[in-house]
């Protein structure tokens, strides 16, 4: 179970989301931006930007939201594995202890059912997996889509060319050319909104 294991932890830590570089052509830089942490007046001059990926996902509302219920998924998936191969051990060991007293009949029948609910110990366990690891490229995918769409009204207002993801620990960087805070804001404000008229309807 120790690869199982290693596996779980991979797929419970938080979903990070893939957002390399972005390259926008449809610049313009004329309209207006919202006052944020990044202006236009501070636009800066490289055209160069950056995002803290760590501390977006930490702040993001709806991606905190999704994260929480798919831990507790995983978690409860984790256990009823753990629970099942214990189970089917517990089963091996007392055929091991009671198969001197089986003739062969009873010994390959014995066998055969053994066989047959570690083999559905195996399907179920690659199947729980493969609904986490969908789970986790669904919740992804949502939170990418959600920070496209505001990276590129963000361009649009301040007029850069490049979004670079820092994730870890930044060793150097412009605060200036740093959009995480102004992104953030935008992203929770969306979410808010959607929420809102969810609830109205």
């Amino acid at each position: 179970m120790k690869n199982g294991n290693s596996i779980f932890q991979a797929i419970i830590a938080i979903a990070v989301v893939a957002l390399f570089i972005l390259h926008f052509t449809d610049s313009k830089p004329g309209m207006d931006s919202v006052q944020t942490s990044t202006t236009a007046s501070e636009k800066p001059e490289s055209k160069f930007v950056y995002v803290r990926l760590d501390s977006l996902l930490n702040n993001y509302e709806f991606n905190k939201e999704l994260v929480s219920g798919f831990e507790t998924r995983a978690l409860s998936a984790e256990q009823n594995i753990m629970k099942r191969q214990q189970d089917l051990q517990e089963e091996i060991a007392a055929f091991q202890q009671m198969a001197g007293g089986l003739n062969i009949i009873e010994r390959r029948r014995a066998q055969g059912d053994l066989e047959q609910r570690q083999n559905s110990f195996m399907m179920y366990r690659e199947r729980v997996l493969r609904e986490l690891q969908a789970e986790e490229d669904s919740i992804n995918t949502l939170v990418k889509d959600d920070m496209d769409m505001v990276i590129e009204q963000m361009q649009r207002e301040m007029g850069f060319d490049y979004v670079l993801q820092y994730q870890g620990t930044l060793l150097y960087g412009d605060s200036l050319q740093d959009i995480t805070a102004d992104l953030v804001q935008r992203l929770n404000a969306n979410y808010a909104q959607t929420n809102a008229d969810n609830s109205e309807e």
